[in-house]
């Protein structure tokens, strides 16, 4: 089955995203990662340990 127009787009879109290829390099498997870890800076939801699932 071939590729949409729009999957295609985002496609290219997210391979060419900075946060991915932060996330790849850092371990991460998703991008927002990065949110969680400002939420938690910032409020303290999270304890040590803690698993969180997005």
């Amino acid at each position: 089955m071939a590729r949409s127009k729009t999957s295609k787009k985002w496609m290219e879109e997210h391979v060419n995203d900075p946060y991915v290829k932060k996330a790849q390099a850092d371990g991460y498997r998703s991008r927002a990662s990065y949110k969680l870890i400002e939420i938690n800076e910032k409020d303290r939801l999270f304890g040590p340990g803690s698993v969180v699932m997005d």
